[in-house]
């Protein structure tokens, strides 16, 4: 599983890139590969889709582009009833690519009635077709291949979780927005491409089971734990932060602040993140204070406690925390007041709450993205590169 660059599959790979307006180079299926279902949309009401060669639904034709919506009477296809509220397959069996408002997706569509008008549409494709719409997405074009090998096996690992962990009779595995992992559909992206063909099959595990693999933007060098991120327990050991160089320094985000951020602004986010969970904070009056509760093993803000004018103190997860402060509101929140990540310290200054010794962007739980691509500049590999950030997990292959 290192870094094992071949020329001459990166030069097959750009060729077949190059001829993609005739023929998209498009994922063959291993032995034993699982298919994953992807949440793309929720509760529509309509959508429309096309195809380069036949479309079906439910094996039958479907004149495009196809208008599909849900109404109490059955589905609409292009003004047609079908008086069923039945799920329907969308396929397209000459080329399995098919566009959905404007965006193309691999493999097969799924349209799943949620309600009397309403459905979710849900992208059915193998797990390595999946793989590069996330790699595209969560990774800068110029960064370096391993990088890239790492993130195609920690995403992989994160969606096989989730896979496994899914109620049976859910119609989809996993969301294709930031709750889980992002998704950008079917991608010509040859870096993205080629890390996941190279790492083909290739998960992390412990105790021979998978575990979510997180990933973050940026660590500041310091990691948390999803329990302190979240939340969420347990967690298996590789997710457990430990002691080790730091490979953030220098890059962007490594250290930001002060942010001066008003407490009336603050509590009003609170309060809005709070209703929309159900939690307590959805009570909170004018903020008294803000404080780091508690610490992690290596040194990172862990839990928050905010106290309101009325005594009561409210505790927070880091994430939750950093999520909370940033929550959408009536009131915009200028770019230079959004809080990078909980890795900081904070003081109260008079009205407003004033973070500083900032370090870091997003949850930093897993994989370190920023001190992932220092780290292969360095010459390390991708084995050297998940025993990092993933001490005590093993590289195996999974079909």
């Amino acid at each position: 599983a290192g870094c094992m660059t071949r020329p001459l599959t990166i030069l097959l790979l750009t060729a077949a890139l190059l001829a993609c307006d005739s023929a998209p180079p498009l994922h063959t299926p291993q032995p034993n590969e699982p298919d994953i279902r992807v949440r793309i949309d929720r509760k529509q009401s309509s959508v429309t889709l096309a195809a380069r060669a036949d479309l079906l639904a439910n094996g039958q034709p479907l004149t495009q582009p196809a208008t599909i919506s849900l109404t109490e009477s059955g589905w609409t296809l292009n003004g047609q009833t079908l008086p069923t509220h039945d799920p329907l397959v969308i396929t397209a069996p000459d080329l399995p690519l098919i566009t959905v408002n404007n965006r193309r997706y691999p493999g097969a569509i799924l349209l799943h009635p949620t309600g009397p008008d309403t459905f979710d549409t849900v992208n059915v494709l193998p797990l390595d077709a999946y793989l590069p719409g996330v790699v595209k997405k969560e990774l800068p074009d110029r960064w370096h291949l391993t990088t890239h090998y790492a993130q195609a096996i920690a995403a992989r690992t994160y969606a096989l979780h989730k896979m496994i962990q899914a109620p049976p009779d859910r119609h989809y595995h996993i969301e294709a927005s930031t709750s889980d992992q992002t998704y950008v559909g079917f991608t010509t992206h040859a870096k993205s491409l080629l890390a996941v063909l190279e790492t083909a099959g290739l998960v992390l595990s412990h105790d021979d089971a998978v575990f979510p693999a997180y990933y973050a933007s940026n660590s500041g060098g310091q990691g948390l734990s999803p329990d302190d991120a979240f939340g969420e327990t347990p967690h298996a050991a590789p997710l457990t932060p430990a002691y080790r160089e730091d490979y953030t320094a220098d890059t962007p985000f490594s250290s930001w602040g002060p942010v001066h951020r008003p407490l009336s602004d603050l509590a009003g986010r609170f309060k809005a993140w709070g209703k929309r969970r159900d939690h307590p904070i959805a009570r909170l009056s004018a903020i008294a204070n803000i404080e780091v509760s508690r610490f992690n093993n290596v040194g990172r803000p862990a839990r928050f406690a905010i106290t309101d004018t009325n005594g009561n103190t409210y505790s927070l997860p880091a994430d939750s925390f950093r999520v909370a402060a940033n929550t959408k509101t009536p009131v915009p929140l200028k770019p230079k007041q959004r809080l990078y990540s909980a890795n900081c310290r904070i003081r109260i200054e008079g009205t407003q709450a004033v973070f500083y010794n900032g370090r870091g962007l997003g949850h930093g739980v897993g994989l370190c993205q920023h001190g992932a691509q220092q780290m292969a500049r360095q010459s390390n590999d991708v084995v050297q590169i998940l025993n990092t950030y993933y001490p005590n997990a093993k590289i195996e292959r999974a079909y």
